[in-house]
């Protein structure tokens, strides 16, 4: 009688095994790829969010002007009067803004102009508005 201790896989058994797995990472990969973009949008729209209360909080609480000035792909958060900056920050990567370039100004009193600033990445885009009192919400 012929006993094998035979341990580990067959070539067949490791080519089926790799054959599942690729099934399951082509299905797998598409919903992946959208949940990494709507995070990132998601993360860049409450920093946004964020930092556009920040600015008017700083207005209100120094009695200054400050605008909120984007570019492309970031942002800056400056002081008018005495010009400085005061806060800059870059999007996630992919994330751009869909204007070259807007500005929003918190006046000293605590208001500001109506604004909306839209993100996108890949086709996706999330809306980040704030109304003349200053208040700021993201979609």
């Amino acid at each position: 009688m012929h006993h094998s201790d035979r341990h580990g896989f067959t070539l067949l058994e490791l080519i089926i095994i790799v054959g599942i797995l690729g099934v399951i990472m082509l299905v797998a990969v598409p919903p992946m790829s959208r949940f990494i973009i709507s995070n990132r949008l998601a993360g860049s729209t409450n920093t946004v969010a964020g930092d556009l209360r920040y600015a008017r909080s700083l207005a209100s609480a120094q009695r200054r002007s400050y605008e909120f000035r984007s570019t492309a792909t970031g942002y800056s958060i400056v002081s008018v009067t005495p010009a400085s900056t005061v806060l800059t920050r870059s999007l996630e990567p992919g994330v751009r803004f869909s204007a070259a370039s807007d500005t929003a100004r918190f006046y000293s009193f605590g208001l500001t102009q109506s604004k909306v600033f839209t993100l996108q990445k890949d086709g996706h885009s999330r809306v980040v508005r704030m109304n003349a009192t200053g208040q700021v919400t993201g979609d």
